[in-house]
């Protein structure tokens, strides 16, 4: 068994030293590697209506001091010597950057006859990077797009990417501001059941029990709206929402929701979320904010005042969750919230 054990220990040892292969990843996105076996960033490719991103990215200590790339339809539209070897300095990128750790590229689909969904691209991703750490600090490499090998002898690889279809889903807040139902009580403020026309958001209980004061909680959920001015002026328009709200006739009773909308979006789309939120002043007021089933972020507070909130957020599917529920102390007073949108962000392309 020791013998066993010692032959199976200096194997493990002789794989820890072989080095890397160019086509042995994992990553979502090819990664970028020098000197045939270091690994330094990715490439990440991606297309967004009728353009097409090449980003490099480094994620060690290195940066980039020269990108030379080519997107191809074919293999032998990539520069090649007759023995197979790529020639960056004939790609159809070549710029030097002063050691930056990102560098785009951008592409417009239709002009150069990608656009038709599902065409393949042979890309070509070759780049000089330099070490910043320190040690050896000035010692340069070049890199390459992680991939299969070109046909000639040296260590270049290319990678391929499928242009994919165009989604068309735009996704749309019904209601972020709450401004509907037109809340018309006297008092300023009304619940409202889920389901109810124009109300947008789906209203579901949150914890707490099922019964208070001799009364059964209603089904299904209510959200509170509130005329702005009735505890604090709207952040925008003429209401607010209330997430923990109120079961009709009581008080004090556990009424926390959760409120959400299933968006329709783009796999892969960056967007833009924003939305407002105000303690109710005096009350354990405290939200979370959840974005296709994960918690984004919490808040919490006990003085009345509007924060404004803008997160970056990628969609992963056609279909998309916001959520926002009241995770405070349920008694009928608790966060308010105002403002909800999501679009696409413009400057994450």
């Amino acid at each position: 068994m020791k013998k066993l054990f010692g032959t199976l220990m200096v194997l493990a040892l002789m794989l820890a030293l072989l080095p890397a292969t160019a086509t042995a990843h994992t990553e979502e996105y090819p990664r970028l590697i020098a000197g045939q076996n270091i690994p330094v960033g990715y490439v990440k490719v991606w297309n967004v209506g009728e353009h097409l991103y090449v980003k490099y990215v480094i994620t060690e200590d290195w940066c980039i001091t020269e990108t030379h790339l080519q997107v191809a339809t074919s293999l032998d539209e990539i520069p090649m010597t007759k023995k197979g070897n790529p020639i960056p300095g004939k790609f159809e990128e070549n710029d030097k950057h002063a050691c930056v750790s990102e560098v785009k590229y951008t592409y417009n689909l239709e002009k150069k006859g990608w656009a038709p969904c599902d065409q393949q691209l042979y890309i070509a991703a070759h780049a000089v990077v330099r070490k910043t750490d320190g040690k050896g600090c000035g010692s340069t490499e070049t890199a390459w797009g992680d991939g299969d090998p070109f046909p000639g002898a040296n260590w270049a690889t290319y990678f391929t990417y499928q242009v994919q279809c165009p989604c068309t889903n735009v996704p749309v807040v019904v209601n972020g501001g709450f401004e509907a139902p037109v809340v018309t009580d006297s008092f300023g403020w009304d619940i409202y059941a889920s389901g109810t026309q124009d109300l947008g958001w789906t209203v579901e209980w949150y914890g707490g029990d099922t019964s208070f004061g001799g009364e059964t909680r209603p089904e299904p959920a209510h959200l509170e709206l509130h005329k702005s001015g009735t505890v604090v002026d709207a952040s925008e328009g003429d209401q607010y929402a209330e997430l923990d709200t109120d079961w009709g006739k009581l008080k004090g009773e556990p009424a926390s929701v959760r409120i959400y909308q299933d968006l329709a979006t783009c796999p892969g789309q960056v967007y833009t979320l924003s939305y407002a939120w105000s303690p109710r002043g005096g009350y354990d007021s405290k939200l979370e904010v959840h974005w296709n089933g994960a918690v984004l972020k919490s808040h919490e507070g006990n003085m009345s005042g509007w924060t404004y909130e803008t997160w970056t957020v990628t969609a992963s599917d056609t279909s998309t969750q916001l959520a926002f529920v009241e995770t405070g102390t349920g008694d009928s007073y608790g966060m308010f919230l105002d403002a909800v949108s999501v679009v696409i962000c413009e400057a994450c392309q």
